[in-house]
């Protein structure tokens, strides 16, 4: 269900896709020896750096998703909260830095993880997810999709599924001026994603749906 605005301008600020590209920013781990919970960023531009929720980076010791949105600010460094969505790796596999990734956390998964979040944050402060909770969810559901993987990798998951996902892209575009949207599955509310400009939310489109779509495969393959 597309949400739309009358007007919307431009978003003024880097995508991480986009500062990768063109090498305004680089994502490492805080030490050499690492931490599950936490990386380092950098962003060189003169822009402010929007970190999406979910959004999943890949290399260094392990795999890692965006544990909320972040505003980095133009020609600074941040260290972010992030989950492991890698559970059988801890070890440099080529660069020791990150790039981004096609997918973002699927959005059951985000749900729960938030709402960890939420409470961590009320209760003290912390931004940091029930990382054994976020493994859970990743190994029920790659079970569930019949998906293996060496590393316990959510990424190998979405590759594993990345024709019918893109079936999904293919099929449902966004619509003139649409700057969110409201997403059900089988009738059911699972979530609202919602942007300030059109821009911003046709940057992350492709990633949105597909994070719903692999919901939506996991309940059509359990009825097969």
């Amino acid at each position: 269900m597309p949400l739309t605005k009358d007007k919307t301008e431009g978003f003024k600020c880097l995508t991480l896709d986009k500062a990768f590209a063109d090498n305004l920013t680089s994502i490492s781990e805080v030490s050499a020896s690492g931490s599950v919970s936490e990386l380092k960023i950098q962003n060189k531009g003169r822009k402010p750096l929007f970190l999406l929720d979910g959004e999943q980076l890949l290399g260094a010791l392990q795999n890692r998703t965006l544990n909320l949105s972040i505003m980095v600010p133009a020609k600074s460094s941040l260290v972010i909260p992030v989950s492991c969505v890698e559970a059988g790796r801890w070890g440099f596999r080529g660069s020791d830095r990150f790039v981004s990734s096609n997918h973002i956390y699927f959005s059951e998964g985000r749900r729960r993880r938030t709402r960890k979040i939420n409470y961590a944050l009320a209760a003290g402060g912390e931004r940091f997810s029930d990382q054994g909770e976020v493994w859970d969810d990743i190994d029920k559901k790659a079970e569930a999709m019949k998906t293996r993987s060496k590393t316990r990798s959510m990424d190998d998951m979405y590759e594993n599924w990345e024709h019918q996902l893109e079936h999904f892209v293919d099929n449902l575009r966004p619509i003139k001026n649409q700057v969110g949207s409201v997403f059900l599955i089988n009738g059911e509310l699972k979530g609202l994603e919602m942007f300030d400009s059109a821009s911003l939310f046709n940057h992350f489109y492709n990633k949105i749906i597909k994070s719903y779509a692999i919901d939506a495969l996991e309940k059509m393959h359990a009825r097969q």
